[in-house]
C-alpha cells in the first residue's frame, strides 16, 4: 500500500516538475519574442494562453502532491479554493456579481 502512495506522490512530483519547467520555458520564449519577433502568430497566441494557465497547473499539481497525505478538511479547503480560482479565471465578472449579491446591490 505504501508503495502505491509513493508511486502517486512520485508521479505528481514528476508532473509538477515538468509543468514548472515548461512554464518557465514558455515565459522565456515569450520574453525573447518580445525583443525579436520570430514566432508565427498562431504559436504566439497558444503560448499566451499557456502563459495564463500554466502557473495554475503548477500550483494545482503541487497542491495535489501536498494534500496527498493530509486530512479531509485540508483537502476540501484546497479543492474549494482551487475551484474558486478556476471559476474566477473562466468568468472574471463572477466575483463582482457575488459581492453584489452579498452587499444587496
Amino acid at each position: 500500500m505504501s508503495e502505491n502512495k509513493n508511486g502517486a506522490k512520485n508521479l505528481l512530483d514528476w508532473l509538477g516538475g515538468v509543468a514548472a519547467f515548461l512554464t518557465v520555458a514558455v515565459y522565456a520564449v515569450l520574453l525573447i519574442h518580445a525583443n525579436w519577433a520570430f514566432l508565427p502568430e498562431t504559436l504566439f497566441n497558444i503560448l499566451v494562453v499557456c502563459k495564463t494557465w500554466a502557473p495554475l497547473v503548477v500550483v494545482a499539481l503541487v497542491g495535489l502532491e501536498f494534500t496527498r497525505g493530509k486530512g479531509l478538511i485540508t483537502k476540501l479547503l484546497f479543492y474549494a479554493l482551487l475551484a474558486a480560482v478556476v471559476v474566477n479565471m473562466f468568468f472574471p465578472d463572477t466575483w463582482n456579481e457575488f459581492v453584489g449579491v452579498i452587499n444587496g446591490n
